[in-house]
């Protein structure tokens, strides 16, 4: 569900537009991808535009792998005063933000047509989000809905709301992805022995004993050498591709079905 485009928010997209120069179409298409118009926000956010933040209000989201395998985290988001803070917050990350500085630089230096919005948009939403197709979803908005007519700002409606913040000088901090290897490795063997590796400080997280069944293990070594351990380990190299990556999670994905059967 997306809510009506009123006058009103048009004008919260462009007052950030005059504030800190990035697009009102992308703004205003931004918050219809991520909230409907704030349809769907993180519990009393007034976040529109899915900004994350280290604090913030709790809430779960879903991010897509680069293999395209979805996944929900439960991540902070940055909570506003009003909705016009969420539209004037997100000009202002946009324009100053580290992962977008070349490519809204080129925008500044560019005439500022519909293409070069359509290009900034492309270029932000690799790094904005996860997911693979978030930036063909909001150029779709942006033409569909014929945005690219806001850019061209008015002088400023007296009855219309401005924001009566400017954002913090710190671009809020989103929780990484699980990092995953550009193209998987099917022949890369899983083991828990090279599960465990990866888990910083992991001596200190096993139990000296652990005991399963009838059967207590003396320490996680030979754990992962009993029977029931390689039987697990070679059933899942039968059945999923996966790639193990030092520091994070293990990735693990279903292998392809053959072709031709259910």
């Amino acid at each position: 569900m997306t809510n009506p485009l009123t006058p009103e928010i048009i004008g919260w997209a462009q007052a950030a537009q005059r504030a800190h120069g990035t697009p009102a179409a992308m703004n205003i298409a931004a918050a219809m991808e991520e909230s409907g118009l704030g349809a769907a926000t993180p519990p009393g956010s007034n976040n529109w535009h899915g900004i994350k933040a280290t604090g913030g209000v709790k809430t779960d989201t879903r991010e897509q792998t680069k293999g395209g395998v979805w996944y929900t985290i439960a991540a902070g988001f940055h909570v506003f005063k009003t909705p016009a803070d969420s539209f004037m917050y997100y000009a202002w990350l946009i324009a100053n933000g580290a992962p977008y500085h070349a490519a809204f630089a080129a925008y500044v230096a560019s005439a500022k047509t519909a293409t070069d919005v359509e290009n900034l948009t492309r270029a932000v939403a690799v790094k904005y989000a996860t997911a693979l197709a978030y930036a063909k979803a909001l150029v779709g908005i942006e033409e569909w809905d014929k945005l690219f007519v806001y850019d061209q700002l008015p002088a400023p409606a007296a009855d219309v709301a401005q924001p009566k913040e400017t954002p913090p000088m710190a671009a809020p901090t989103a929780p990484a992805a699980p990092a995953v290897a550009p193209t998987p490795a099917p022949s890369t063997p899983f083991t828990f022995a090279s599960l465990i590796a990866m888990v910083e400080s992991g001596a200190a997280l096993i139990p000296a004993a652990v005991q399963i069944g009838d059967t207590v293990y003396s320490d996680i070594t030979s754990l992962i050498a009993s029977p029931a351990a390689v039987a697990i380990e070679a059933w899942i190299n039968a059945n999923f591709t996966h790639v193990t990556t030092a520091g994070a999670a293990a990735i693990i994905e279903p292998k392809s079905k053959t072709p031709g059967k259910a």
